[in-house]
Order: structure tokens, then C-alpha cells, then sequence
């Protein structure tokens, strides 16, 4: 997928947190409980016309050999399917604009023919810390749990519950 930046033209919307809204985490005063941690955000716009990048690195200038991106996030939330390396990491977020992630859509099908989506600024970018022996609780990719997903309806199988 080629992205388009447009870094000076649309900034993001980055609200702060208060006690109605999503906190920006993990970050420096975050205690982890596990591994990997659980991202959120506030929302830049609403998701159904968008999605989100999330990139994390173990670099504060998020060099490529040091950056895992993680694309076309529907929600303002994200648990990576990898458990982390203990030590400090950054991260950070953009909006990928008019990205659609219903299937079927227009964005869909630009995106598939190698058509440039624009991508927001980014995010303020915030640090957290891995420490070592947490307990390992990465969650499989929407992906992959869509595919492991029994589509059968319950009680219509060979056996008969009596």
C-alpha cells in the first residue's frame, strides 16, 4: 500500500485525555501488566470513514530497521500480535484520510490498485518501557481470527445435544 503524505497540509486532531475521554497509551508513567501492551488514543475523526497507522519503534526517530508499522487500524485502539523485547519504545499514530475500511469500498479498491492514500500528520510521539518476565498475552490479528472463526451454526451439527 503507497501512502501519500501531506505532513504540512493536515494536521491531526489530537485532543487531550481527560476523565471522559481515551488516555494516550502506554507511556512513561505507564506500569505494564503485560506483554505486549495495549495502545489507545483519542479519536482524530470518526472511524468509519478512517483508519489509523500505528508505528512503534525502538527508536525515537523511528528508523525503518527499528520500526514495526502496524496499517489500516479501524479503531483508536490496537494490541499488537507480537510480544515485545524488554527495553524503551516509541510510539506514534496518523489517520489515514478517506480510508474506508468496510469492504467493498472505493478507498478498498484504490488501495488495491496501488492508488496513494493520504496520511495525516503524526502523532505526538510517547514513550514506554518493556520491563522484563511479564506475562506474554499477544492477540492474534483481526486476520487471523476472522479465519479461525466457526461460521457453523451452533447445534446443527452431526451431534445432537439431549
Amino acid at each position: 500500500m503507497e501512502v501519500k503524505q501531506k505532513l504540512g497540509e493536515r494536521p491531526l486532531y489530537q485532543p487531550i485525555s481527560g476523565p471522559f475521554h481515551v488516555d494516550y497509551a502506554p507511556d512513561e508513567h505507564t506500569v505494564l501488566a503485560e506483554n505486549p501492551p495495549r495502545f489507545t488514543w483519542m479519536a482524530a475523526q470518526q472511524e468509519d470513514e478512517n483508519a489509523y497507522l500505528l508505528q512503534v519503534s525502538g527508536s525515537p526517530s523511528f528508523q525503518e530497521e527499528e520500526t514495526m508499522t502496524f496499517a489500516q487500524l479501524p479503531y483508536n485502539f490496537f494490541t499488537p500480535d507480537r510480544v515485545f523485547e524488554p527495553g524503551d519504545y516509541y510510539w506514534r499514530y496518523a489517520l489515514l484520510v478517506d480510508y474506508s475500511v468496510q469492504q467493498g469500498s472505493e478507498a478498498e479498491a484504490d488501495a488495491s490498485q496501488g492508488k496513494p492514500q493520504e496520511l495525516s500528520a503524526w502523532s505526538e510521539v510517547r514513550r514506554f518501557t518493556v520491563p522484563t518476565e511479564l506475562p506474554e498475552t499477544p492477540l492474534p490479528s483481526r486476520a487471523e481470527r476472522y479465519d479461525s472463526t466457526d461460521t457453523s451454526h451452533p447445534g446443527c451439527g452431526s451431534e445432537r445435544v439431549g
